[in-house]
């Protein structure tokens, strides 16, 4: 989580924002919805700020992450943000997953066609994706906006398919690094903006 007004476009800047900090297992989590117990596994994260954080942003708040493994293999992450001192302020949550892949040239992804993208190998100049699925040559780093929910990454050398469906957030970053044969990353990151109240 990061406080809109401190978040640098030099990402290397960035790690000592509130919401970068040390998070703790929360041993008595409140619930969450009426389904938990259909979850095979869950953890409950806490994070909160430290007195240094409240020096650079004088908001006090609690950021739970519920981190659920169901049997079939399906993982989902759960964000609540708590207001604990009722001042008004604006965040952003990321998440940022990253999956091996075989090589760049065996990647397709479907779910992001015809979608808008801001490309930050091009000085975030704004671009219309064309086609059906992606496929890759080289590194990309783009955030598409107004995402759909669901985005399918397959992997046709290593014959494995990666479903990602979101609710709620309203930016897709979507980048590939590395060179061809030489173990890229898939990264795929989620971002959303809300403000806060209580």
């Amino acid at each position: 989580m990061f406080p809109n007004s401190l978040v640098s476009e030099d990402r290397s800047s960035n790690t000592d924002l509130p919401g970068t900090g040390t998070w703790i297992i929360d041993e008595n989590p409140p619930p969450l919805h009426p389904n938990d117990g259909l979850w095979q596994a869950y953890i409950d994260l806490l994070l909160k700020p430290s007195e240094d954080d409240l020096k650079i942003w004088p908001h006090s708040f609690e950021f739970r992450l519920r981190v659920n493994l169901t049997a079939d293999g399906n993982l989902s992450l759960i964000s609540r943000i708590r207001n604990i001192n009722c001042k008004p302020f604006s965040f952003s949550i990321a998440y940022h997953t990253y999956f091996s892949i075989s090589d760049i040239s065996e990647v397709r992804v479907e779910g992001l066609e015809t979608l808008d993208y801001l490309d930050n190998l091009y000085q975030r100049e704004r671009f219309t994706e064309q086609g059906d699925a992606l496929t890759f040559e080289s590194e990309v780093d783009r955030v598409y906006l107004g995402s759909r929910d669901a985005i399918a990454i397959f992997d046709h050398e290593r014959k494995r398919t990666f479903f990602i469906k979101k609710k709620a957030f309203q930016m897709l970053v979507f980048g590939i690094h590395g060179r061809r044969n030489l173990k890229p990353w898939l990264i795929l990151g989620m971002r959303n903006t809300n403000r806060c109240f209580v």
